[in-house]
């Protein structure tokens, strides 16, 4: 059962059933028909609730990272140096003898003991597995979508909201607003006092503005 369909039956209003979908689509980025009930409610659960996935007290939009948590793949590239490979784009994956075969896009070969995949899984379907894949497996990864979402940051001479008692997080339910997220994106400093919202619509003419916007 979607999301969609457990959606319509056990909201009885539209009210419940805007913020139900506005909430699923705020959490993974995608549409209600395109998400599993059953995996949804594990992936809520796991994330500690309906209230602590989405708060900025105690919960999973609380903190940011200093200067951006890139700096996490930054410092282990770091460490390892030449041992990264960088625009190497995996076309072969060959497992049939004792080592795994990997073969990249500029022809290079490498050999291990095993491989960690740790891309996106739609992105596997580029790759030549030998064997193939288990036919339920590439069923898996032709239906799992990927997130469609554009931040968009506005700036403000001073964090007006705070003054006034607010965090800067809003869900906004109206239709017609491309916006549906939005969370406090200041500086620690304070330097550049900022509102970050989320464009989460698949299509629409505001979004496509936002879309074009964030293209320049």
């Amino acid at each position: 059962m979607s999301m969609k369909e457990f959606i319509h039956k056990v909201c009885w209003t539209n009210a419940a059933r805007s913020f139900a979908e506005l909430f699923v689509n705020l959490v993974v980025t995608a549409e209600t028909q395109q998400v599993s009930t059953l995996w949804f409610l594990w992936y809520v659960k796991i994330c500690g609730g309906t209230t602590r996935i989405y708060s900025t007290e105690n919960g999973g939009q609380e903190r940011k990272f200093v200067g951006g948590s890139g700096q996490i793949s930054e410092k282990i590239m770091a460490r390892l140096q030449d041992r990264v490979k960088l625009e190497r784009p995996v076309v072969r994956l060959d497992q049939a003898g004792e080592v795994v075969i990997v073969e990249t896009l500029n022809h290079e070969v490498y050999q291990s003991k095993f491989v960690i995949s740790a891309i996106p899984p739609v992105l596997t379907t580029k790759i030549h597995f030998n064997p193939e894949l288990p036919s339920l497996r590439n069923q898996l990864i032709h239906r799992l979508p990927m997130g469609s979402v554009i931040k968009c940051m506005v700036y403000y001479k001073e964090a007006f909201w705070r003054k006034m008692g607010y965090c800067g997080c809003l869900m906004i339910e109206d239709e017609d607003t491309p916006i549906g997220f939005t969370l406090d994106d200041t500086k620690p400093d304070g330097s550049a006092p900022a509102i970050i919202g989320y464009g989460l619509k698949s299509s629409g003419s505001d979004f496509d503005i936002l879309l074009k916007c964030g293209s320049y």
